[in-house]
């Protein structure tokens, strides 16, 4: 594949040649040769320019789509690194939740120290707060102050203690009432 410079030097010896056969025969210059001559040139170098302007196209779109899958791959990339970041982050935070007794949604920060930081601030707000994990009346008997007399209490009982338990409702169970 000839080069420009090539073609151009070409050209320049061709137009070379022809003035140095015209001075030298001293005749008459036979110009629509010439003309063919350069038009053959010419349709040459196009046909050249055409191949050379396809390859050119060709090798752009190959360019174009490693570029693309290039940046896809980037993409692709950058997302999985930020949800990685992100699961990291919320387990952190569950964590310190966890351990320190705060919301974990309330929790701030991205490093487990600025996490604990976080919930040691939460902390301090709240203040000194136990949890009641019985619902109040720990030790109490569920049906109120007194506990209800069964069957089994009443053997050995006087009337007298048996009437005074019915007065103060200890013996509604039994008796089937309902509270």
């Amino acid at each position: 594949m000839p080069s420009e410079e090539e073609n151009t030097t070409a050209e320049t010896g061709g137009a070379d040649e022809s003035q140095e056969s015209h001075s030298e025969t001293g005749g008459d210059v036979d110009y629509k040769a010439e003309a063919d001559k350069w038009k053959a040139l010419a349709r040459q170098n196009e046909k050249q320019a055409k191949a050379n302007a396809e390859k050119a196209s060709r090798y752009d779109e190959v360019i174009e789509s490693q570029k693309s899958e290039a940046q896809k791959t980037a993409d692709r990339l950058a997302e999985a690194e930020k949800v990685a970041k992100d699961s990291k982050v919320r387990a952190i935070r569950a964590e310190v939740a966890a351990l320190k007794g705060v919301p974990a949604e309330l929790l701030t920060g991205e490093t487990e120290s600025e996490v604990e930081e976080s919930a040691s601030a939460l902390m301090k707000f709240r203040g000194d707060v136990r949890p009641d994990f019985g619902a109040g009346n720990r030790g109490k008997a569920v049906g109120g102050e007194r506990v209800q007399w069964t069957r089994a209490d009443l053997k050995g009982k006087t009337p007298a203690e048996i009437e005074a338990a019915r007065k103060e409702g200890l013996l509604d169970s039994v008796m089937g009432k309902r509270r």
